[in-house]
């Protein structure tokens, strides 16, 4: 039952946005605080001691949360860029097109549109066009004929 419990958990927080994991440990900070001065104090750490080392964990605990911001945005981004390519290629009834076409449709880079088909490995790949042309082509999903 605690490993359904901590299962549900981890879950739920690969599922929040990172917004919700900040309120959530801005919430929890007087108790992580209470928690680190007591290591403190077990440590054997003067008042000055701890506050220091409190200061430097809440530095490295900023720092991480504009991290988690900065892979957020860049990720959301991304998933834009991926999302926009999809649809038009789905709304055209197209499997592939031209980086130079999408650079023309969308203004996204050679490069930026390489590292979208690294980050989404099973949605795009790399694809030759007719004229030796470098492009992307959408993955699509093989239908399993059922022959009896």
């Amino acid at each position: 039952m605690d490993d359904d419990k901590a299962s549900s958990i981890l879950a739920a927080l690969r599922r929040a946005r990172p917004f919700d994991l900040f309120i959530l440990s801005f919430l929890l900070m007087p108790f992580i605080i209470e928690k680190w001065s007591d290591v403190f104090t077990k440590w054997g750490m003067s008042s000055t001691q701890a506050a220091w080392s409190l200061s430097g964990i809440f530095v490295c605990y900023f720092v991480l949360v504009i991290a988690l911001l900065h892979i957020s945005h860049r990720r959301q981004k991304s998933e834009l860029a991926r999302d926009q390519i999809i649809g038009y290629l789905q709304s055209n009834n197209f499997t592939m097109m031209s980086f130079d076409e999408i650079r023309e449709k969308f203004g996204y880079s050679e490069t930026y549109l390489r590292s979208i088909i690294q980050e989404f490995p099973t949605e795009l790949r790399f694809a030759r066009l007719k004229g030796n042309r470098k492009g992307l082509a959408r993955i699509l999903e093989e239908s399993s004929d059922d022959e009896t």
